[in-house]
């Protein structure tokens, strides 16, 4: 669920079973002279449907960018979730690679695994991540050194 408007966001709440309710934001930033697009989401817990219809939407505006998509945030599912792995596949096809986090970005999480997500373009090389553990939030802030290549 992304909000048109705000009588969406208050009736939203209830709607799709969420006390937050769920966005994502844009941004476009001149990173060493070339323009990115930035995308930060965070996706529904209750419901796979909502979800999907979610990754659909981010799946569009993906397609529909004519500069290089930066995709990040707290998607709420892990890499054993047969519909965030279609997710990823589909995202290969649009030219974006998901960064392989090996971690717990989740204080709670039982599984110690990342349900927060970063996809950059195919051709952007990886140097390192690392996800910043500390005892005052709940989800870890992962950091990536990347290479752009333009």
């Amino acid at each position: 669920w992304f909000p048109r408007n705000i009588k969406e966001i208050i009736n939203g709440t209830f709607k799709y079973k969420s006390i937050t309710p769920r966005i994502i934001t844009q941004a476009i930033l001149n990173v060493e002279g070339t323009k990115v697009k930035i995308l930060n989401t965070h996706l529904s817990l209750h419901s796979n449907s909502i979800k999907k219809l979610q990754l659909r939407k981010i799946k569009k505006m993906i397609k529909s960018s004519t500069i290089p998509v930066v995709l990040t945030g707290d998607f709420n599912t892990n890499i054993e979730d047969k519909v965030f792995v279609n997710f990823i596949n589909d995202l290969k096809a649009l030219g974006l690679k998901r960064v392989e986090i090996n971690g717990q970005t989740f204080k709670k999480d039982i599984n110690n695994l990342a349900i927060d997500h970063i996809f950059i373009p195919i051709s952007w090389q990886i140097k390192d991540y690392k996800i910043i553990t500390d005892k005052y939030r709940d989800h870890y802030p992962v950091l990536v050194s990347i290479i752009i290549d333009n």
